[in-house]
């Protein structure tokens, strides 16, 4: 139904030897070799594809109807029947409780000329849910609920007394509601979704969430309270946190015992050790070592000898440390249903507890429990979703998997638990004109593309991915992978595009606003080790002020191309940097704007390789550990990919690389007393393992107003290209359109063209939404 331009297969990198002949030729080829801009797909229309049947479904329907608008069908499964092979859904007016996955199959898809087309009717807004309604009627005041104990008021009220005067509670049993239902809530999976109206609330928890995101943050050996974003960064390691540390980036991997960890002065405990903890389980949500990893812990709390501790009944990923940064909140306990906004279901006698000062009486109150997608598309075809709502569901939204040519368009996700939308395994599929706020956004992947590199055609385009740090912090608007797809010209707000298992693609025209302010380890465009070939251009990256880096190349992500991006700081947040490449090889960092970057424009941080005094590798560096745990174990299982022949014959200096590493794990493993602070051999310990990242290149970036221009390691050496790179200072008239308001488009007499011969201007009219 749509055409992405982007090239099936991409050219072959030939660039294989170790030398400045070598990197150039790269850099000259990555010129060559930029593919075309990809195609904006205009929002499809049902005068693009006359139906020859229409039907439609309601609320209220009946799916014993003739389907028609006077007499609706009430399920999407009826109406399907009717229109497979090609013809319209038109979707009334009103909220769809689904309480059970809408399911597509290639049966009820449409076909080439005639797809399926579901749809809002004209001037309606269908609104999708898991949830269930409450009855105004079952809704008292906690005082007044007859099926609540003492012991539940006594808990309600216990920091302040007239707490149950504020709270509304309902009895779930009584309507229908099950423990079932509640399984993943008590477990500490999800929460159960609850929305008065339009607004959601959020579980009872402390300390309550402002203006800002107040949590509490362990420093100097007290607990206290923390408002976030603060901006600055504490690091100190402190003897009063012990930690059971998981398997190296197996967070998942439970098994050898949680953190605990001991607080010299911690009064703001006071309250949480007031806690009936008999009642229910004490959950804390937050992190314990590196803020990126935030965790739902069940904790045990108590005070010993005069000195306070916290336990978790799982390990944190690494261990344990005191950072300012870290910050947690305890939530799950009736005593701090407190706030306006708050509420909190016990799982066990199934009662809804709602903190609400004024009446809900005519409010409508939904409960959404299920873990379910509301629709699920398997093997579909030719199959376009229109202009419906969705909102709080504890499960999916959207998932398509094995599909091709399906569209979800104009589409609106609010408040989902898990991801709006999952694309995983399709081919020529879309997401376009779709706002998503307050959720999860979009997963897609495309493993069964991988082995023989072939673009899949996957576009993601025209969308807002809003605030998706509500629901946690670390998740992103797009979490991203697969080969040849197109993610462009959208806008993001305070989240982020993380690229995982992403090969030779398109991540251009995307505008994003501030990116992640709940993770400092963190770029609005994030890329891990196992991605490949991406062309990350054309980007507008603004008013940043907490995430450390802009565009981060993670954990040897190589062969990328990162050109004609801007990066704006909105003021000096420490520790800021442009582009940040850690420890890969192969990637191309040209004609990009960097602006007001305290540390760097342009990093190269190599440090999980050995440093060298002498041509000797020292002890305690980061080789000893870093080696073992990343490049000898995570590297090589991540890239083993990279010995089939399509890689091989696209990557030959990859594969030259992977040679590499599996030379020194067959050293390794033929010396198992190997150490590798100490000098062993030329061959075996300078050359294998503490080789630099290589065949980098930088050439023709802006620095304007930055610590530093480039900060590389390689600078002067045979093993990449630095060329062209220009540094201004602040107050420097070098051409922009209007810095004092942020617009940094440069003037066509702006001075960059010439001190910098063959820079191009980005295309800032282009940046972002098209609509």
């Amino acid at each position: 139904m749509f055409s992405t331009n982007i090239p099936k297969t991409f050219p072959k990198r030939t660039v294989s030897e170790n030398s400045v002949k070598g990197v150039r030729e790269a850099y000259l080829q990555s010129c060559a070799e930029k593919p075309a801009e990809a195609t904006v797909l205009p929002r499809l229309t049902l005068a693009d594809f006359p139906a020859a049947k229409t039907v439609y479904i309601a609320p209220n329907g009946n799916d014993a109807a003739r389907g028609t608008k006077d007499a609706p069908y009430a399920t999407f499964g009826r109406a399907l029947k009717e229109v497979a092979g090609g013809g319209t859904v038109k979707v009334l007016d009103g909220i769809y409780q689904i309480e059970k996955t809408v399911a597509i199959t290639e049966a009820e898809s449409g076909k080439k000329g005639a797809p399926v087309f579901i749809t809002a009717e004209e001037g309606a807004t269908p609104r999708f849910t898991s949830g269930k309604i409450v009855p105004n009627e079952a809704l008292v005041r906690a005082d007044d609920a007859k099926f609540l104990s003492e012991k539940d008021l006594a808990r309600l009220n216990r920091f302040n007394a007239e707490n149950s005067k504020n709270v509304w509670a309902a009895d779930l049993g009584a309507l229908g509601f099950t423990a079932s239902d509640f399984d993943l809530y008590r477990s500490g999976e999800v929460d159960p979704c609850l929305l008065v109206d339009d607004k959601s609330y959020i579980v009872a928890r402390y300390p309550n969430k402002g203006e800002y995101h107040e949590e509490m943050s362990i420093v100097n050996g007290a607990l206290q309270i923390v408002t976030h974003p603060d901006g600055q960064k504490h690091i100190k390691k402190v003897g009063n946190v012990r930690a059971g540390i998981s398997s190296l980036f197996y967070a998942h991997r439970y098994d050898e015992g949680g953190w605990e960890i001991w607080i010299d002065d911690a009064s703001y405990l006071d309250r949480v050790l007031g806690y009936d903890t008999e009642a229910g389980r004490l959950w804390m949500y937050g992190s314990v070592y590196e803020e990126w990893n935030r965790v739902r812990y069940a904790l045990t709390i108590g005070k010993e000898d005069g000195r306070y501790y916290m336990q978790s009944d799982r390990p944190a990923l690494y261990g344990a440390k005191e950072l300012k940064q870290n910050r947690f909140f305890f939530y799950n306990m009736l005593e701090d249903l407190d706030d306006e906004g708050e509420y909190l279901i016990d799982p066990d006698k199934l009662i809804l507890y709602i903190y609400a000062k004024e009446s809900l009486d005519g409010k409508t109150v939904t409960v959404a429990t299920a873990d379910y997608p509301l629709v699920e598309a398997k093997g579909a075809v030719y199959t376009v979703i229109d202009g419906l709502t969705f909102f709080r569901s504890s499960g999916h939204a959207v998932i398509l998997k094995d599909c091709d040519n399906v569209v979800v368009q104009g589409c609106a996700f609010d408040g989902i638990n898990k991801r709006c939308v999952g694309i995983i395994d399709c081919s020529n599929c879309a997401l376009t004109y779709c706002d998503l706020v307050r959720s999860y956004g979009v997963t897609m992947t495309g493993k069964k593309w991988l082995s023989n590199l072939t673009a899949s055609a996957n576009v993601v385009q025209n969308n807002k991915f809003r605030n998706a740090g509500e629901v946690a912090a670390r998740q992103n608007g797009i979490h991203f992978g697969g080969v040849g797809d197109v993610i462009s010209h959208n806008y993001f707000e305070e989240t982020t595009l993380y690229v995982g298992t992403a090969y030779e693609s398109l991540v251009e025209y995307n505008e994003f606003n501030r990116g992640s302010q709940h993770v400092r380890d963190n770029g609005p465009i994030y890329t891990n080790d196992n991605s490949r070939g991406l062309h990350i251009r054309y980007n507008y990256l603004h008013d940043m002020n907490y995430a450390l880096y802009g565009i981060y190349l993670d954990d040897f992500s190589s062969g990328h191309y990162v050109y004609g991006n801007v990066i704006h700081y909105k003021e000096d947040v420490k520790g800021g940097k442009c582009v940040n490449l850690h420890n890969g090889i192969m990637n191309v960092v040209e004609n990009n704007v960097c602006i007001n970057a305290a540390d760097a424009g342009v990093l190269n941080n190599a440090n999980y390789y050995a440093k060298t005094v002498n041509g000797i590798s020292q002890p305690g560096g980061a080789l000893a550990y870093r080696w073992e745990s990343i490049a000898k174990d995570r590297l090589v299982r991540n890239y083993c990919n990279a010995r089939d022949e399509a890689m091989r014959g696209r990557y030959p200096l990859y594969g030259w690389f992977i040679d590499i590493v599996n030379q020194s794990i067959e050293i390794m493993n033929a010396n198992p007393n190997w150490d590798p602070g100490h000098k062993r051999s030329p061959e075996e310990d300078l050359e294998l393992f503490t080789r630099k990242p290589s065949f980098n290149i930088y050439e023709r970036n802006l620095f304007y107003h930055c610590a530093k221009g480039l900060d590389v390691p390689c600078i002067g050496s045979e093993n990449c290209n630095a060329a062209d790179n220009v540094s201004y200072e602040l107050g420097t008239d070098i051409g922009f359109v209007d810095e004092a308001n942020g617009n940094f488009d440069l003037k066509p007499d702006s001075r960059v063209f010439t001190d910098i011969p063959g820079f191009v201007r980005p295309p800032y009219e282009k940046f972002g939404l098209t609509e």
